[in-house]
């Protein structure tokens, strides 16, 4: 027969060759996926400066009253950065502003689903919905960003210019009772 001592040898050897194989593999994956996040930020960064120049070319265009321009350059901005609020908020107030009064509140009432009590968002939706006479939707979000969570300085000015807005709406709709 077979020296037990030779298969012996042989068995082991066999199994320090995987066992180095294996750790030359798990090492060969870590630094792939290290090399995959890195590429894949890189990636991130370039599309987020990318839609930072088309927001501030939409901001550009909006301010020169090229409306439907200044909606294209939003719409670039938020594909190539989703999660950016600021975006969207330009975005939904430009498509307003071209009287794309669906598609804005769509973009509004998305927005505002991640946030709610956002004061910012809830205004926007308000005057959106005074724009297009919905009142009681309009009383609905400017009571909403009265009473939502502001953030910054000047807060109780803020929300004095705020309810004297939404008197004077409600006034201009007779809604004097609301009003008070």
């Amino acid at each position: 027969g077979v020296c037990p001592i030779c298969s012996n040898r042989d068995a082991y050897r066999a199994l320090h060759k995987d066992i180095l194989l294996l750790v030359l593999l798990s090492t060969l994956a870590v630094g792939l996926f290290i090399a995959t996040k890195a590429f894949a930020r890189r990636e991130r960064d370039m599309e987020q400066r990318q839609a930072a120049i088309w927001y501030d070319r939409g901001r550009s265009q909006s301010q020169s009253g090229k409306v439907e321009d200044a909606v294209e350059s939003y719409r670039y901005a938020l594909a190539g950065d989703r999660e950016n609020r600021a975006y969207a908020l330009a975005l939904a107030n430009a498509l307003a502003a071209g009287k794309h009064w669906d598609e804005a509140r769509e973009t509004l009432l998305r927005l505002r689903e991640s946030d709610p009590e956002d004061p910012e968002i809830n205004l926007a939706i308000g005057r959106l919905e005074a724009k297009v006479g919905n009142v009681r939707d309009a009383v609905h979000f400017y009571r909403a960003a009265l009473y939502g969570r502001w953030k910054g300085t000047q807060v109780d000015e803020r929300r004095r210019q705020l309810r004297v807005e939404l008197v004077h709406f409600l006034i201009g709709h007779h809604e004097q009772n609301n009003a008070t």
